[in-house]
């Protein structure tokens, strides 16, 4: 989904936007290496205009802000960030080739990265916001543990974090108690299938609102595939769906949904 007027080309819905408010175009092309393949995405704002402006489209979940761009006042667009009552709680992350820490522990800034910023330095101030902040939750219901592993290892990529349930008795329990935001649901399974687990996923009023996956192998037949359509968000196959596929997929469902 593309927030109106944000100078950006695609905001990605499984990941967690990271502002990035920096100048130098190698440097912004870094930090964005840095977060690929991570449950982030960097967007990037070469002015304190343009960061603004994503701002009023949406909350990232910090803001990494180059304290000394050009011809603006980075201290004064944190003052401005915390006087405002929408945007004081977002974790500003100063980067810049000094270390101002007194100055920007008096105005609020979470931390300092002093340039050139190293991946791992980045990363872990990141990971230990999200520690505060509970993700997304995906459960997966399937008796195969390597499709379980498969999938938990996609999610990594994703603001989702998973739940998992080897049986359909445990699936249904773990979605009225945990009420995740999404369920991947396998069809083939011993005791009670993917059909009867659905069947009762929709059924409850606990559970009917939260959109199912259907991960599987089966060959369905032309019945079971109009059956599930009617009650599944998307059906994936496990032999032929690659990981990017799944994910772009899976972004098509969240884009559907906000």
């Amino acid at each position: 989904m593309k927030p109106r007027n944000c100078p950006q080309k695609y905001i990605d819905p499984i990941k967690e936007p990271v502002l990035i408010v920096e100048d130098d175009e190698s440097t912004i092309l870094l930090y964005q290496k840095f977060l690929s393949h991570t449950g982030y995405q960097g967007l990037s704002a070469k002015t304190i205009a343009q960061a603004k402006a994503i701002l009023e489209q949406l909350t990232p979940k910090a803001i990494v802000l180059d304290i000394l761009l050009e011809n603006e006042n980075g201290w004064d667009f944190v003052s401005y960030l915390k006087a405002n009552e929408k945007l004081q709680d977002i974790p500003v992350i100063i980067t810049s080739v000094t270390h101002d820490t007194e100055k920007g522990l008096a105005l609020g800034v979470t931390d300092f990265l002093v340039k050139p910023v190293e991946k791992k330095s980045l990363y872990s101030i990141l990971h230990r916001l999200e520690t505060n902040t509970p993700k997304l939750k995906a459960l997966i219901i399937d008796d195969d543990e390597s499709a379980r592993y498969i999938l938990l290892q996609l999610l990594q990529e994703t603001k989702f974090k998973g739940l998992e349930a080897e049986n359909g008795k445990k699936g249904i329990e773990l979605a009225e108690q945990e009420q995740p935001n999404l369920i991947f649901l396998d069809l083939i399974m011993p005791e009670m299938d993917g059909f009867t687990v659905l069947e009762a996923l929709k059924s409850s009023e606990k559970t009917r609102h939260i959109p199912v996956i259907i991960s599987t192998s089966k060959v369905l037949e032309p019945e079971e595939r109009e059956l599930l359509n009617k009650r599944a968000a998307l059906i994936l196959a496990k032999n032929t769906t690659s990981t990017e596929n799944s994910l772009q997929r899976l972004r098509t469902i969240l884009e559907d949904r906000q």
